[in-house]
């Protein structure tokens, strides 16, 4: 009886096991940038200086690997098979800080860890990196708004500020499509973003 009791448990398990095999793996999406912007060949008064770039802050779900999406007008879940492969706040930061390394409107780039001091602090305020759905499933599309303030780090104050906000349709109607569109929405932030310390520079 014992040994019957331990055939039919190893059943079990390994039909079990099996079970768990067939379902889908789980996808991790993560957004790289694939078009950085060019040295800045435009002279400015940035150049001499240091600029500190700090991670982006926002509500608590931007800090985390979920993936989240709205069912408008109000209905927020996250996706149960489909997830960010780090932070999104992590993932967004890396690649805001190889922009600004990469555009040269600054003399120094330094992360928020860095010790060194800096003439100026840019910080980022993620409000909306999402996507959104039509309360019938049948359209969507992604909002990203980011919020970038600059601050002369000698008297503390806040030397410009400017919030950039693209929403664009997703190609298909799961995280894939969601992911691609705030891939872009993000670049076109980015690079009007650059554009815009441009100008502040200037």
């Amino acid at each position: 009886m014992y040994r019957l009791a331990t055939v039919l448990m190893g059943v079990v398990i390994f039909f079990g096991g099996c079970s768990i095999k067939s379902s889908p793996p789980p996808a991790e999406y993560t957004i790289v940038l694939q078009k950085l912007p060019r040295n800045s060949s435009e002279s400015t008064s940035c150049q001499e200086k240091s600029l500190k770039v700090l991670e982006p802050f926002g509500a608590n779900e931007y800090s985390t690997n979920d993936l989240h999406y709205v069912v408008l007008p109000n209905e927020e879940n996250r996706y149960n098979l489909s997830s960010w492969s780090q932070p999104l706040s992590s993932t967004l930061y890396r690649e805001m800080l190889r922009v600004f390394e990469k555009s040269g409107i600054f003399g120094s780039v330094a992360n928020y860890a860095s010790v060194a001091k800096s003439d100026y602090i840019l910080e980022m305020e993620i409000n909306d990196f999402k996507q959104y759905f039509s309360s019938d499933l049948k359209h969507s599309y992604v909002m990203a708004d980011i919020t970038f303030t600059l601050i002369e780090t000698k008297r503390f104050s806040i030397v410009a500020q400017k919030e950039f906000a693209e929403k664009i349709d997703a190609a298909t109607l799961d995280a894939k499509g969601g992911v691609d569109a705030l891939s872009a929405a993000f670049e076109k932030i980015a690079a009007d973003a650059t554009g815009w310390l441009v100008g502040v520079c200037r």
